[in-house]
């Protein structure tokens, strides 16, 4: 039910128009994670394991490097963090997720007797989303804590950060994979029309 409620919003244009409104949220999170990248010395925020911004490339983070984080933060760091996650990335994962599933419900479309290609294209953004979201309740818990250690909710935030960034990558790869296809899908189309005599078009279908 879910995805044929989404499938019929999934239009050219609703694609373009959540792009826009992602857009904007991700543009403002990146500018602040790279604010607060340079304002902490180096140090950047847990949701980017300590990296500049999204276009850094991270491979996770440990309970040792979390607390790592938050010790070199200090109290205006851990106030920052704190803000962004209550802020700008309860935005952010929603956007992102709205965006995914209709692009890639709408680039599927011609492969819809395949069925697990349009249920992958709503579960991979909906992973992607459950587990941003998980990990922000690690992060609250975590700076709520602190000084105290809480390892094993750190480990589960490392977890779901792998997790988020996982299905977020190849929920893009999906998209790209599927634009190609496409893309490639109307070339043939096009240049088969060309190539046909007008009074055989009908015959093969164009």
């Amino acid at each position: 039910m879910l995805i044929k409620r989404l499938d019929r919003l999934a239009t050219g244009r609703h694609v373009i128009a959540t792009l826009v409104v992602a857009f904007a949220p991700i543009l403002a999170a990146n500018a602040f994670s790279s604010y607060f990248y340079h304002l902490t010395g180096g140090h950047g925020l847990l949701d980017l394991a300590g990296g500049r911004n999204a276009l850094t490339f991270q491979t996770g983070y440990t309970p040792d490097d979390a607390y790592a984080l938050l010790t070199h933060w200090g109290t205006v760091g851990r106030h920052d963090q704190l803000l962004f996650t209550l802020t700008l990335d309860v935005l952010v994962p929603p956007a992102t997720w709205m965006f995914l599933t209709l692009a890639l419900l709408y680039v599927t479309r011609p492969f819809a007797a395949a069925r697990w290609q349009r249920l992958l294209a709503v579960l991979l953004p909906s992973a992607y989303l459950a587990f941003d979201y998980g990990e922000n309740v690690a992060i609250l818990a975590m700076i709520s804590a602190f000084p105290n250690r809480v390892d094993g909710v750190a480990a589960v935030g490392g977890t779901l950060w792998t997790g988020k960034t996982v299905t977020s990558d190849l929920a893009v790869c999906a998209l790209l994979l599927g634009l190609i296809i496409r893309l490639v899908g109307l070339c043939v189309e096009r240049r088969l029309t060309m190539c046909v005599a007008p009074g055989d078009r009908r015959r093969f279908g164009l």
